[in-house]
This record gives C-alpha cells, sequence and structure tokens, in this order.
C-alpha cells in the first residue's frame, strides 16, 4: 500500500525540439520525482516502459537515461529514475473500471484539445497524483480537471492533483494528501453486527451470500451489504475509493458476489479494509 505517482503522458507533447532541451526537462522531472521519493514515494507508473517514452525525434527517456553526453550531470537523477518508472499506470484491481469508462483531458485556454489521457486517469481512479513535464502552462497546476464519460453518457468532471516542480511538495494541498495516504486510520462503525443491513437477491445466490454474510457482519469496518453480479476470479474484486468493496466467494459454483459498504472514506483507507477482509475471510 501507499501513494504512487502517475505519470501524465500528455505533458510530453509537443515532442522538445532537442535533446539539450529534453536534458533541462528531464532534471526539472527528476528534482520532483526525487522530491516525491523524500516522502516515502517508491514507484512512477506509466503506460510505456522509458524506452517507448519518446520526448523528441528519434530520442527516448531511456536514450537520455544513458546518454553518455550528460553522464557528468546529475547522475542520481538517472540511477533512481530507472528504478523508479515503472509499467503498468493501471492494475488489474482498477483495469475494469478503466475499461469501462472514458477519460478525457481538455485545456483551451493553452491550446490543448479534448483528448484521452491514461496517466491523469489512473492519478484520478487510485486517488493519487500525477507528475507532468514543465511543457507548458495547462501542467504547471497542483490541480487538473479531467472529463469522465460513463455509460449512461453523462460527462462527470474530476479533479486530479499534479506535481511539475519539486517545490510542489511544499503546497499543504499535496502534502495533506500524502499525509492521509501515508497514515491511514479508518473508522470503525458504531453499528452493531445484528443491526448491519444486507440485501441479496434469490438469483444471486441469496443462500450463499446470507451464510458468508454472517461472518463479514462481525468486521468493525464494514457497514452494509447487497448482492451484486457474479463472476470473478479473485476474492477482492474491485476498491473504490468511496470505500465500496466488491467481494466474489469464488468457492461457490457461480462465483457469487456482493458489494460491502465499509467506512472507507479514500482509496487507501478502502484498500486497507479490502485487506483485513481478505485476510480474515478468504
Amino acid at each position: 500500500m501507499g501513494i504512487d505517482l502517475r505519470f501524465n503522458e500528455l505533458s510530453k507533447n509537443p515532442l522538445f525540439s532537442d535533446k539539450y532541451i529534453v536534458h533541462q526537462k528531464m532534471l526539472e522531472f527528476g528534482k520532483t520525482a526525487k522530491a516525491a521519493r523524500d516522502k516515502s514515494i517508491k514507484h512512477i507508473k506509466s503506460d510505456n516502459s522509458t524506452s517507448d517514452i519518446i520526448l523528441t525525434d528519434g530520442y527516448t527517456m531511456h536514450n537520455w537515461l544513458f546518454d553518455k553526453d550528460f553522464s557528468a550531470e546529475n547522475r542520481i537523477f538517472r540511477e533512481f529514475l530507472q528504478t523508479m518508472i515503472i509499467p503498468p499506470f493501471i492494475d488489474e484491481d482498477k483495469e475494469e473500471e478503466y475499461l469501462s469508462n472514458d477519460y478525457y483531458f481538455e485545456d483551451i485556454i493553452n491550446g490543448i484539445n479534448k483528448q484521452p489521457c491514461k496517466g491523469l486517469a489512473a492519478a484520478y481512479l487510485y486517488d493519487g497524483l500525477s507528475i507532468s513535464f514543465q511543457n507548458g502552462e495547462a501542467w504547471k497546476k497542483n490541480k487538473l480537471s479531467i472529463i469522465i464519460k460513463k455509460d449512461d453518457g453523462v460527462p462527470l468532471c474530476q479533479t486530479v492533483l499534479n506535481v511539475y516542480s519539486d517545490s510542489c511538495f511544499l503546497n499543504e494541498i499535496i502534502l495533506t494528501h500524502i499525509e492521509r495516504a501515508n497514515n491511514i486510520h479508518p473508522i470503525e462503525t458504531k453499528i452493531p453486527p445484528c443491526e448491519k443491513t444486507a440485501h441479496f437477491a434469490e438469483h444471486h445466490g441469496k443462500k450463499e451470500l446470507e451464510n458468508f454474510w454472517l461472518k463479514l457482519a462481525s468486521n468493525p469496518y464494514i457497514i452494509s451489504a447487497r448482492s451484486t453480479n457474479w463472476g470473478g476470479k479473485k476474492f477482492i474484486r474491485k476498491i473504490d475509493k468511496d470505500g465500496l468493496i466488491e467481494i466474489v466467494l469464488v468457492n461457490t459454483e457461480r462465483k457469487y458476489a456482493m458489494q460491502l459498504e465499509t467506512t472507507g472514506k479514500t482509496f487507501y483507507e478502502t484498500e486497507f479494509i479490502a485487506k483485513n477482509i481478505e485476510e480474515n475471510y478468504s
């Protein structure tokens, strides 16, 4: 557990004019990553490996990391960035949710037309932070707005916290967000187990779910439960930042499932609770 950065791939466009400009931008990027690491952030998750992140014509981030023309300057940045930047940007636990919606970024004032945004979407889904190059005014902000288009077609605007320099880690909003992610203390519900509500439909495996609920109801972080569409190979099927967790009874014939309402207020608290449930009931 713990917060990761998600690489905002949009911030590398337009491509830089030459590798010497890339060098300056990578030094800025490295300072930002170093400040993140000093706050116990270990990874920058990316859609691509460094060899596939093109920064100028025919020149990738991987090329910069091993470019002998710059090897004498700030070698420490290249050494830790090699291990800090890793794919994938979305892990298996969020893949279904990511694929079920469309995510876009748009900033007309700064000349950016509406376009898909992978890194910003991932930062939103994991309640984390994006990291951007200082490549235009659009990215020199600690709050970026993304547009989420769900199946019902109604667009939803959400905010993603963004870092672009080491000074961003002096910002109270950024510091508070990291503090909440690193110090996870979900509250316990005051509802007695016998008063917690659970609604299970007959066609969702009511009997099996009710039997399992008899055990789950005693968990101090669980508020209520309801049945949901069955299916899945893992006990923990989905974790939402708003405290909802989907679990699958993997030993039942149809893989019956239920959605749990918990006391989690952030993705990290909900993830903590999910691990607690998996350790005690799976």
